[in-house]
């Protein structure tokens, strides 16, 4: 086996986890981690979502979404309101602190696909692009499922340029 084939899975590993570096660091800056940021995107984009299909879609266990949406809930970004149609269910709406912070952070993907990829030319991007693609659903055909976190943000628009962020986190 050829050395660069050897230590691509160390390769991946190490940018993927810089670029989650990078991102906590500029996020800190607006109050937010990560996984709240992404979590505010998809309660924003579908609105009176679940706890329940929040967790899924961000591919995290119950209890870890409901800490996360209580931290949302104590910063005053997310709102839980009764379902009228199902006494069990809370959805989520975020709050108008949410949106204020989600439009400073509009442009942050494009920001973080400059950053992280303005060094690439067209080719190499796309070289790049359909290599991983090609990785990524061999791996997925060999798993029972996606990896974690990548399967929500696939149709996430706005938010593929930080799609493998979620691997490993």
């Amino acid at each position: 086996m050829s050395q660069h084939k050897r230590f691509l899975g160390v390769l991946v590993h190490e940018v993927a986890h810089m670029m989650r570096v990078s991102i906590d660091r500029r996020l800190k800056g607006h109050g937010l981690t990560r996984v709240q940021w992404l979590a505010l995107s998809h309660i924003q984009s579908r609105p009176r979502l679940t706890q329940t299909e929040l967790a899924r879609e961000l591919k995290l266990g119950a209890a870890a979404t409901g800490r996360l949406v209580d931290r949302l809930q104590a910063s005053g970004l997310v709102s839980r309101l009764a379902d009228p149609d199902d006494r069990r269910a809370l959805r989520l709406v975020i709050t108008a602190k949410a949106v204020a912070t989600l439009d400073r952070l509009d442009m942050f993907p494009n920001e973080l696909n400059q950053d992280f990829l303005g060094q690439l030319d067209e080719d190499e991007l796309a070289s790049l692009r359909s290599g991983l693609t090609k990785l990524r659903n061999s791996l997925r055909n060999n798993l029972s499922i996606a990896p974690f976190g990548l399967a929500a943000f696939e149709t996430f628009e706005g938010l593929q340029a930080v799609a493998l962020l979620a691997v490993g986190s």
